[in-house]
C-alpha cells in the first residue's frame, strides 16, 4: 500500500485488510501520463429548499455523511483486465460488495457523524473536531459493455496493455 494507489479486493475479517484466499488484491496506479486515473465525486450532499414565508432557506438532504462513486481509468496489463473480471465476477456470483481502499484522494470526517473507517487519521490543525485520512470503503463494482481497450504492448513478453473505465459506487 502507498500513496497513490487504489486497491480494490474482497473484504477480510478486519476493517481495513482483504481476505486472500480466492481472490488477490488488484493494485490501480498508472494511468495516462499527467492525469489522474482516479475521480471522486461525493452523492448525496445537502440541498437547499424552498424559502419559507419568513424568507430563510431550509438546507435539506439525508441524516448521513455523502456517499462516494469513483471513475476510474487504469492502464491495465491483460492479466490485470483479467484479475478486475474475476473481482466482477465474484461480486456477482456471491453479491457480497469488495472493498476499495482510496489512497489517491484523503477524505474529512466529522466523527461525531460519520463513521467511515479510515487507514490511519490525523488531527488537521484547521478542525481539531475533524479526522483526515485514506479512507476503506464498501463498493459495487460496475464494469460496462466496453469497460477495457486494447493499446498496445508495454514489452515483448507483454501480453498487451488495456485501457479501462471502471465506475464504482460506495454501498
Amino acid at each position: 500500500m502507498a500513496a497513490g494507489e487504489i486497491r480494490i479486493g474482497i473484504a477480510g475479517n478486519s476493517t481495513t485488510n482483504f481476505n486472500t484466499a480466492s481472490l488477490a488484491v488488484l493494485t490501480l496506479y498508472r494511468g495516462e501520463e499527467g492525469v489522474s486515473f482516479s475521480q471522486r465525486a461525493a452523492i448525496g450532499y445537502d440541498t437547499t429548499g424552498t424559502p419559507t414565508n419568513w424568507g430563510t432557506t431550509p438546507i435539506i438532504g439525508p441524516a448521513y455523511a455523502p456517499k462516494f462513486l469513483w471513475t476510474l481509468t487504469p492502464w491495465l496489463t491483460t492479466s490485470e483486465a483479467q484479475h478486475l473480471e474475476a473481482l466482477a465476477i465474484y461480486q456477482k456470483s456471491t453479491q457480497n460488495a469488495l472493498r476499495l481502499i482510496d489512497e489517491v484522494d484523503q477524505v474529512v470526517i466529522d466523527p461525531t457523524y460519520n463513521n467511515r473507517t479510515l487507514l490511519s487519521q490525523t488531527t488537521p490543525s484547521w478542525g481539531p473536531g475533524y479526522w483526515v485520512g485514506y479512507g476503506v470503503f464498501s463498493v459495487q463494482l460496475q464494469l460496462e459493455d466496453a469497460w477495457s481497450e486494447y493499446i498496445g504492448q508495454w514489452a515483448e513478453d507483454d501480453a498487451g496493455a488495456r485501457a479501462a473505465t471502471i465506475t464504482a459506487v460506495e454501498l
